[in-house]
């Protein structure tokens, strides 16, 4: 996993290759510094039927031709249609009302930088701007380091933590040891509907670009 912080991407650790590596306990994480209540928060793992079918019906709505005028009126059809869909089916995933508008807020705010990239690029009849590039610059663009710091007592030394937050939620941790910092992946509380997010994004970017006169 990377992500931009204080300007620079940085590689970070999954949780458990950290814990191995300094020999920590498998309560070190996010959890044991910033707890918060894991009864109520949402879950994926029984709407999969669901969410295939919101994912279809978003897909569907892309005609085979769009006029580029309306590119930006269809965008703001398709996201309204997704923040019904999403509420729609959210009995089954039960995200928090906030959870559901930044999904839906962010559904928009990728497909208008997309939208600000292939106009020109069709327009000079170029390829299709690489996905992963705007989907991550949004995603950078949301990345925040908690200004509170955890200390935590590492056999002689003394660490200092804190939490890395972006738009899906607690994404990792900022450790300093002595002068070095080191980046942890701990997706424990992140929005359980990234994943899905990422894929229906990069599928419908796929197929506007390719509708695009």
């Amino acid at each position: 996993m990377k992500l931009r912080i204080d300007e620079t991407d940085q590689n970070l650790i999954p949780i458990k290759e950290f814990r191995e590596a300094y020999t920590l306990p498998d309560t070190f994480g996010i959890v044991q510094f910033e707890p918060k209540e894991f009864e109520g928060l949402g879950s994926i793992d029984k709407a999969g039927v669901d969410m295939n079918q919101l994912r279809s019906n978003i897909l569907d709505l892309i005609p085979a031709k769009i006029d580029v005028v309306r590119l930006m009126t269809f965008i703001d059809h398709l996201q309204l249609q997704f923040q019904t869909d999403l509420f729609n089916i959210n009995e089954s995933i039960a995200l928090q009302d906030v959870e559901v508008e930044f999904a839906v807020a962010g559904f928009g705010d990728v497909l208008r930088s997309l939208m600000y990239k292939i106009i020109p690029a069709k327009a000079n009849q170029q390829d299709m701007p690489p996905f992963d590039e705007i989907y991550y610059t949004w995603l950078n663009d949301s990345v925040r380091i908690s200004s509170q710091i955890h200390p935590y007592q590492h056999t002689d030394t003394t660490w200092h933590i804190q939490i890395i937050n972006h738009v899906y939620g607690r994404a990792g941790l900022k450790i300093t040891i002595d002068d070095a910092i080191v980046y942890v992946a701990d997706g424990v509380y992140l929005c359980p509907a990234e994943g899905f997010m990422y894929t229906l994004l990069k599928d419908l970017a796929y197929k506007i670009w390719q509708a695009i006169d």
